[in-house]
Formats: structure tokens, sequence, C-alpha cells
């Protein structure tokens, strides 16, 4: 009895694997994406008036965003009042005098940077139109958090 042969297939790929992995790292990158844009709300900060610029290398820091309340006739717009509207950092959003929130926040960061064996630095953005008295609760909490080291972000003009 004769047996018959078959011919062999030709190899295929399976590229179901691969077209998983691309759209998993394509929803990755727009997460992050997302979360980088949320750490910086559109602020005018001040000029300095005697600034001293520092490099910084690779650092473990958090940053604390003091945004001005919205006009409400036009919320694209924020109010001349000087008061605090709110604070962000990163996604999260804490409202006016609600500071202890803001310490519990950054003394939780402040222990996972000790863990990695680093000091954790707070970069404090604000807008030039919110008056240093309300500041100086913001630094006060940033204090109590246990940070030694406020990086106060401001705006300087390009030099030629």
């Amino acid at each position: 009895m004769k047996t018959k042969r078959r011919e062999p297939s030709p190899i295929q790929l399976n590229m179901t694997s691969m077209m998983d992995i691309v759209f998993q790292l394509i929803i990755f990158f727009i997460l992050v994406t997302n979360f980088t844009t949320a750490e910086l709300p559109e602020l005018v900060p001040p000029a300095p008036e005697e600034p001293q610029a520092e490099i910084t290398g690779k650092r473990k820091r958090i940053v604390v965003n003091i945004v001005p309340p919205r006009k409400q006739s036009d919320t694209s717009k924020f109010d001349e009042s000087g008061d605090v509207g709110e604070l962000r950092v990163g996604i999260s959003r804490i409202k006016t005098n609600e500071y202890e929130k803001l310490t519990a926040l950054i003394e939780k960061e402040k222990k996972f940077a000790d863990d990695e064996g680093k000091k954790l630095e707070v970069d404090l953005r604000s807008d030039f139109r919110i008056h240093y008295v309300n500041v100086q609760p913001v630094m006060k909490a940033i204090v109590q958090a246990g940070v030694s080291k406020i990086n106060v972000i401001t705006l300087m003009e390009k030099r030629n």
C-alpha cells in the first residue's frame, strides 16, 4: 500500500500577539502624556528681580501649582483678585484652605523618595496674579510635610 506524502505547508506568522503589544504601548503613551500635561496648567509665573538659575540633575520632585480662580463671566480667563482658586499636584486638585490634604500627599511622596534613597524637592509654580500672602500657607503645608527644599519657579526673559 502506497502512502501519500503531504506537501509542507508555508510558514505563517501569527500577528495577534504583536498587535496586542502595539495597542497596549499606544494606550500607555497616551496615559503618560496626559499626566505630564496635567502637571503644568497654563500659568504666567512672575519674573524674578535677581535671578539665579540652578541646573538640576535627576532628582525626585513634585510640582505644586497654585492656580488663581476663574472669572465667573469668562471661565477661560483668570480672576485678578490675588486669591487662590485651587492647588494642582499632578492630576490631583486640592481646594483652597484644604492644606492638610496637600501635606498628606507630599508626606506620601516623601516616603517613596526616602525608600529610593533620594531627597524630595518641591517645585512651586504660581501665577503672577496671586499675592504672596496667599502663597505662604501653601509653603507652610509643604514644610510641615518634612520637605527641606522648595524651588520657586519663575519665568525669565530670554537674553541675547
